[in-house]
């Protein structure tokens, strides 16, 4: 990874460590302040369909898109915008590789 770009991560992040800063969306969760945050951990695609990203919906890949388009911007945003954006970038790409965080909503995760 690029220097500058794992050198302006840290800026943003402070203290917390990459690996903080993944877990950052779990960590969270018992805080109802962040409730509508609970649906971008998931997303339910009907079996043989495929998914086409709609901004009304929430889920992981909308809030992925979302916070990425943002970060592509940033000098529009917030110190504290581009640290939370960032540690939602972190979790998400990890809840997109976990089992049953991306699948059938028969599976209820």
């Amino acid at each position: 990874m690029n220097k500058n770009v794992i050198d302006s991560v840290n800026k943003y992040l402070g203290t917390m460590t990459f690996e903080q800063a993944s877990n950052w969306m779990d960590d969270v969760r018992s805080n109802h302040s962040f409730d509508f945050m609970k649906p971008w951990h998931y997303i339910n695609i009907e079996k043989g369909q495929t998914y086409n990203p709609n901004t009304e919906d929430k889920n992981c890949i909308t809030e992925l898109l979302r916070v990425i388009k943002e970060l592509n911007n940033r000098s529009l945003l917030s110190y504290e915008q581009i640290s939370t954006d960032i540690k939602i970038l972190f979790h998400l790409i990890g809840d997109i590789h976990h089992p049953l965080h991306v699948g059938y909503g028969i599976d209820k995760g």
